[in-house]
């Protein structure tokens, strides 16, 4: 028996996205000066401590604290854009209101990034590997303490079945998407990365409600 193919449409995940983006723009840019704040302020304090106060040990703590917000925000940012396609509304606290899951995100996260990696070695391309295992991070939100780092990154694989080729299309087209932000003097980057995030998320949920096994279709 052939497995299941799941399909989607590149076009109407991207469509969502730019709407729901140009309904929540100022959430949206709001939202990424927070996001730029960490993710260039405690820099910028690191190099203080480094330069100016002599303090690599508070320079060390800084960059950890970084890594760490960073991380989670990523986490968070993925929470929020799938709130918007659950037709939630979501929150500035959301960007960090989901750190009880980081562990298990962190965990999840090491596993992808190796067997993209080890796909690579194995001259499989990674970016095989990378549209097979993408979703984890849904299961994880989704799911929560129902499911440990492994089960998410099995339950991607179970989903994208059929349709990794569409998968990497639509990165292809994400990544021209964010290339237009940047020309744009940077600015279009408020539009573009959500538009990209949200329709990665709106990908998921159409995969997901093609399967009745998996998982819940939204979290209660």
């Amino acid at each position: 028996m052939n497995p299941q193919k799941f399909q989607f449409s590149n076009k109407e995940a991207i469509k969502f996205g730019w709407n729901t983006t140009k309904s929540n723009l100022k959430f949206f840019i709001l939202l990424f000066l927070i996001f730029f704040a960490v993710l260039f302020g405690l820099p910028l304090i690191e190099g203080i401590f480094v330069t100016a106060l002599k303090q690599p040990t508070l320079a060390s703590i800084t960059r950890i604290i970084g890594n760490i917000l960073t991380f989670l925000m990523l986490l968070g940012l993925s929470n929020i854009s799938l709130k918007f396609v659950e037709n939630d509304h979501p929150k500035y606290s959301d960007l960090f209101s989901v750190y009880p899951l980081f562990l298990k995100y962190l965990a999840a996260s090491i596993m992808f990034f190796l067997l993209v990696w080890l796909g690579g070695l194995l001259i499989i391309p990674g970016f095989y590997f990378f549209a097979k295992y993408q979703f984890y991070v849904y299961f994880i939100l989704t799911l929560g303490n129902k499911v440990g780092p492994l089960k998410a990154l099995q339950l991607s694989a179970k989903i994208t079945e059929g349709t990794k080729l569409n998968l990497i299309n639509f990165y292809l087209l994400s990544s021209l998407i964010v290339a237009a932000g940047v020309l744009l003097f940077g600015v279009g980057l408020f539009i573009a990365v959500p538009t990209v995030v949200i329709a990665h998320a709106y990908i998921f949920k159409k995969l997901l409600s093609q399967t009745q096994s998996i998982a819940p279709s939204s979290r209660s």
